[in-house]
């Protein structure tokens, strides 16, 4: 579907949770198909091993609060590599401190 991908990363960064239907849910969906209805619109129509399911998207973050949510994570993500890359740095200049002090 033109949903799933997009999703699926929702999930993966931890603004929303895909939980799957139950056996009930997912016979009045595929019910609701079949009579032209449209799907509710936290759900989403899934494939798994060639039989169709349904799933709910459940938003943890409101949609107002998403772009914030993720620049937050971004920036985040960003400090982590940030520290990493100043602790590298200090000890490769170390390290070429001592190869020259012990090496030369």
């Amino acid at each position: 579907m033109e949903y799933e991908n997009f999703d699926q990363l929702k999930a993966d960064v931890g603004l929303a949770k895909i939980e799957e239907c139950n056996q009930q849910e997912n016979s009045n969906f595929a019910e609701m198909e079949q009579n032209g209805q449209p799907l509710p619109e936290d759900i989403r129509k899934m494939v798994y091993n060639g039989e169709i399911r349904y799933a709910r998207l459940l938003s943890n973050v409101s949609s107002g609060k998403e772009e914030l949510y993720v620049l937050m994570k971004i920036s985040k993500d960003l400090n982590l590599i940030k520290i990493f890359l100043g602790v590298s740095l200090t000890i490769a200049i170390v390290a070429f401190f001592l190869s020259i002090a012990f090496g030369g």
